[in-house]
């Protein structure tokens, strides 16, 4: 009698143990996925302030700079319109289609089907709208200030 006694107490500990296991391994995959979603909208928006200070204390004019931005998120590009760009000026589709839609923004981060876009002002670009690789996070950038804008361009490493 006390064996089978005993039998049914290790079940009922194993059972217990499982399902404890079980909702530490939901809850605990549950807290690592919003911490990570938090750090990478942390770190886009990081991006998004230092790049638009850059542009900010880059307009002066003569001024010449270049600055390493880290770019979290998996994006692959940064594209900016400058106040005139032809939608034509990119190759991603998304960017042509928010150009073409009058939207105010005018700087997009890219994947191949997600983007990201935002307001930097009085910024500049070579034929009006450029696109830049985002390398390893990373982009750099070059900054020349003429006076009432900040022309943005690609400074290889």
């Amino acid at each position: 009698m006390r064996a089978k006694t005993a039998q049914a107490t290790r079940m009922l500990i194993y059972v217990m143990t499982i399902v404890i296991v079980g909702l530490v391994l939901v809850f605990g995959y549950r807290a690592i996925a919003a911490i990570t979603n938090t750090g990478e909208k942390a770190s886009l928006l990081t991006f998004k302030n230092d790049f638009t200070n850059a542009v900010a204390q880059g307009s002066s004019y003569g001024r010449i700079g270049v600055q390493d931005f880290v770019v979290g998120g998996g994006y692959k590009q940064l594209c900016l319109a400058g106040r005139d760009a032809p939608e034509l000026a990119f190759s991603h589709p998304l960017v042509r289609d928010a150009i073409r839609s009058g939207t105010a923004d005018n700087a997009f981060l890219t994947t191949d089907s997600i983007i990201e876009p935002f307001t930097v002002n009085r910024v500049d670009v070579e034929g009006g709208g450029q696109c830049f690789p985002v390398q390893n996070g990373r982009v750099r950038l070059r900054f020349e200030g003429k006076g009432d804008r900040t022309k943005v361009m690609f400074a290889a490493e």
